[in-house]
């Protein structure tokens, strides 16, 4: 979670006929988030020998945007502001940024890792120097 003090922009627009009328005047507020917290690191677990390719994180609230900040070589991943996370193919660290729309140093990241779930068979062993024969 990174904290940061909380800034409110208020921006105006004039549009003047002449210097002594205003014609339009419209004005937007915009508040940035008091805190940025992309959530909980995350360990996705196997489905027997199967890994898992998506997940969700917490949603991008207003002001808020989610981006890719890094992925196994390879990797095609994707993130929308809602929160899902998909196309997660190669085994490995996913990270994703969650950065505010107006101050960009304003961030906070989360990191998904995708484990290697192929199970192993072990090597038969005929023992002792034995060999297997064809009958």
């Amino acid at each position: 979670m990174v904290r940061f003090q909380k800034r409110v922009m208020f921006f105006c627009l004039i549009a003047f006929l002449s210097t002594q009328e205003i014609q339009a005047q419209t004005c937007v507020i915009i508040s940035e988030p008091s805190e940025i917290d992309a959530g909980n690191n995350q360990t996705l677990a196997c489905s027997g020998n199967i890994a898992p390719s998506t997940t969700t994180v917490r949603v991008a609230t207003s002001g808020l945007t989610w981006s890719v900040l890094s992925q196994p070589s390879g990797a095609n991943v994707s993130i929308t502001n809602t929160g899902n996370v998909s196309n997660m193919t190669h085994v490995g660290e996913y990270i994703f940024e969650l950065i505010s729309d107006i101050n960009a140093t304003c961030k906070d990241s989360v990191k998904v890792i995708i484990p290697n779930c192929v199970i192993s068979c072990p090597t038969p062993n005929c023992g002792g120097g034995n060999s297997v024969r064809k009958l």
